[in-house]
């Protein structure tokens, strides 16, 4: 599968197409420090100011992530980038992935495997990781990671020997944190907060968000 990193595809957002949708949207609010237990189905959105270091080049690029989960199990996250054009939607749902990048008109259909995010989004993380920084939780339970934790028993950094990378929870302020996630080539910082939920709703459950239909004229990423 060809390499299409994070940071390629912010450099290419100016040139992207705006893209718009339109959705009925209840909202729901939950508490940013709530425990989330394997059979929790509620709908949760978190949105992200991300800076991106490229650490070969010296160069940061700015990004907007919007996340929404259901429970544990589905994961929707939409980057955006200047004058909020699209740089890339990705859906994990039933360890599936799926990702649109509209730059290229690529996409990437298969297992939610850290080598597929690798080759998609160019960080290579396990998909359990993406929640765990979601919802403040240990990460030790995905392989290789070793976490510290401060005076308090909160979480303040973890690192993946095996892999290099390093992820550092800082600035909490209640619903708001920045979580700094690194590895030898890139440095990404987000500055976190849970916002209400605004999903469009699919018989009541949010099932249209976490799925993704593949544009005519997209090929895969191979």
């Amino acid at each position: 599968m060809k390499r299409v990193t994070l940071a390629t595809v912010v450099l290419a957002a100016s040139s992207i197409l705006l893209l718009t949708s339109c959705a009925t949207r209840p909202t729901l609010e939950h508490s940013a420090d709530e425990k989330v237990s394997s059979s929790d189905q509620n709908i949760r959105q978190f949105s992200a100011k991300a800076e991106v270091l490229d650490r070969q080049s010296g160069r940061i690029h700015t990004v907007d992530l919007d996340f929404i989960t259901k429970g544990r199990n589905s994961l929707r996250l939409d980057v955006t980038g200047t004058f909020a054009t699209p740089v890339a939607a990705v859906v994990l749902a039933e360890q599936r992935l799926t990702c649109l990048l509209p730059r290229q008109k690529k996409y990437y259909q298969g297992p939610a495997t850290p080598h597929a995010l690798a080759s998609v989004i160019g960080v290579r993380l396990d998909p359990e990781v993406f929640f765990n920084i979601l919802f403040n939780e240990d990460p030790s339970r995905a392989a290789g990671w070793v976490c510290k934790k401060d005076s308090s028993n909160i979480l303040e950094s973890c690192d993946n020997p095996k892999t290099g990378q390093n992820l550092a929870w800082v600035d909490r302020q209640h619903a708001r944190r920045k979580v700094v996630v690194g590895d030898d080539r890139f440095q990404v910082s987000m500055g976190f907060s849970q916002v209400p939920t605004k999903v469009q709703e699919n018989a009541g459950n949010g099932v249209g968000v976490f799925s993704l239909t593949i544009p005519k004229g997209y090929t895969s990423l191979k």
